[in-house]
């Protein structure tokens, strides 16, 4: 009887997995990524980077689990980031960036 109780708790666990699965990551997949801000090709580098994280591929987590503060090589003046969900499969990436105030020449290389 104890064996039959636990069959039957493993399988309703095992369907409401399958449920949140399939809910999560194949109705709410991300297909498309807008991005705002930036020029495109600037863009889809910095969406490559930011969405590694398999939990981003659903656009109903991404806004929550995307990384906040990721450090982009060569992109000093990136200074905010903002995901949002704009439907189903898409996913809005906005860009801020840094304005430029001024530049020194110091050993060969700019300070900005």
């Amino acid at each position: 009887m104890k064996r039959k109780k636990i069959e039957i708790v493993l399988i309703i666990l095992v369907f409401i997995v399958t449920i949140i699965y399939v809910t999560f990551f194949q109705i709410f997949k991300v297909s498309n990524i807008e991005i705002i801000g930036v020029e495109k090709s600037q863009g889809e580098e910095i969406a490559r980077e930011i969405f590694k994280n398999p939990l981003c591929k659903s656009s109903l987590l991404a806004p929550y689990t995307y990384k906040k503060n990721v450090k982009i090589q060569g992109r000093p003046f990136l200074d905010n980031i903002k995901v949002k969900t704009i439907d189903r499969n898409t996913v809005a990436l906005s860009l801020v960036n840094n304005k430029i105030i001024a530049c020194v020449s110091m050993i060969g290389r700019y300070i900005y």
